[in-house]
């Protein structure tokens, strides 16, 4: 987990996300969590230069169930069905760490 790690809300109601190497979410104001996707690895796992872990994540308010994260060392991850299921989006991204993810507010779709 990173030293501060990725907490977020969605900004429609009480959910809301936090990232380790996977990501967790609460429906009821943080009291209990779950992971939608079980135990999917959003991140490059263990590396040369270490563990990667979530750095961001950002949430479509336009429609709650898309979910982008980002890592660390740069991978990037998109989520249309609450996070139960996760493509890869890397390609084409520069090999940096991902600090931030900013979702278009009016559709589902990452403002670059």
């Amino acid at each position: 987990m990173a030293f501060y790690p990725p907490f977020v809300s969605n900004g429609v109601d009480g959910t809301l996300y936090f990232g380790t190497w996977r990501l967790f979410v609460s429906t009821n104001l943080g009291n209990s969590w779950f992971a939608p996707a079980s135990f999917a690895d959003l991140t490059k796992g263990y590396t040369s230069t270490g563990p990667d872990v979530l750095s961001a994540i950002g949430v479509a308010r336009s429609n709650t169930s898309v979910i982008y994260t980002g890592s660390s060392q740069g991978r990037a991850m998109v989520s249309t069905n609450g996070g139960g299921i996760w493509t890869d989006i890397t390609q084409g991204l520069p090999n940096r760490s991902i600090t931030s993810v900013t979702v278009d507010p009016r559709t589902p779709r990452l403002l670059i």
